[in-house]
């Protein structure tokens, strides 16, 4: 039992409690009893993390259960640099955890579909979108979810926003466009994927319609690029055969 003159939120040199330390590992049994003898959630480390924060980078459901059943738990939502436990959830890719804080209440939406969009998370990026994300909003420090998704090379979720309304025509801070951002990084895949989603729009717009984004020109894409990576399976298996041969003749 604890000491009535202890103080449970004592902090290290880098601002970690116990509740933290306990919380990022998963120790639930640890983190009740730290709790009933006044553990504080709403402490923070010298990054701004808090218990819930470090329950949500490991995925620890059960740990993040108990800190939501607690009050406090709510508030603050958020730290100086706009991360809380829904955008750390999300981009660390931990769905289940996301549906969680998404019923208890969390509202930072936005944040959260940039933070999945950069973590390359596509089943949290549709869950936010379920759930009312705006597509095509950029919170501080982070841009808007295409741009994440494009300047970390995440072709799947690039794929996914586009489809869902994510603007292509949208330019980065110091004006270039996403077509520039993937040309300049030398990722061809995207760089293939925007063109194709830019001249499918154009066409659709000059008929009048609303663009199919899963027309001929995606299918071709799609096919284009199966065909790339399976020539390039064969190429290893001639090289593996080749030295194979060699080593035979030897």
């Amino acid at each position: 039992m604890l000491r009535k003159n202890f103080n449970v939120n004592e902090k290290c040199e880098n601002g970690e409690t116990a509740l933290m330390v306990a919380s990022a590992g998963s120790y639930l049994d640890v983190v009740n009893v730290l709790l009933s003898h006044g553990a504080s959630l709403n402490e923070q480390n010298v990054v701004g993390h808090t218990p819930l924060m470090k329950a949500a980078f490991g995925g620890h459901v059960e740990v993040a259960k108990v800190s939501i059943d607690v009050e406090q738990a709510s508030t603050p939502r958020s730290n100086e640099h706009n991360e809380c436990a829904l955008s750390v959830a999300s981009y660390k890719g931990h769905p289940d955890l996301v549906y969680i804080l998404l019923e208890a209440g969390a509202d930072d939406l936005n944040f959260a579909l940039s933070a999945a969009s950069k973590g390359g998370q596509v089943t949290v990026v549709e869950l936010l979108l379920e759930y009312g994300a705006e597509i095509n909003s950029s919170t501080f420090p982070l841009p808007s979810p295409l741009e994440c998704a494009i300047s970390n090379s995440h072709l799947d979720v690039a794929t996914l926003l586009i489809e869902a309304g994510g603007n292509i025509n949208g330019a980065i801070s110091n004006g270039n466009t996403y077509l520039m951002m993937a040309a300049g990084k030398g990722d061809q895949r995207m760089v293939e994927l925007l063109l194709v989603y830019v001249y499918t729009q154009v066409d659709a717009q000059i008929v009048g319609l609303k663009p199919h984004w899963r027309g001929e020109a995606y299918e071709a894409f799609i096919r284009k690029n199966k065909d790339n990576n399976n020539n390039k399976k064969k190429k290893k298996k001639k090289k593996k055969k080749s030295k194979k041969t060699d080593r035979r003749v030897r």
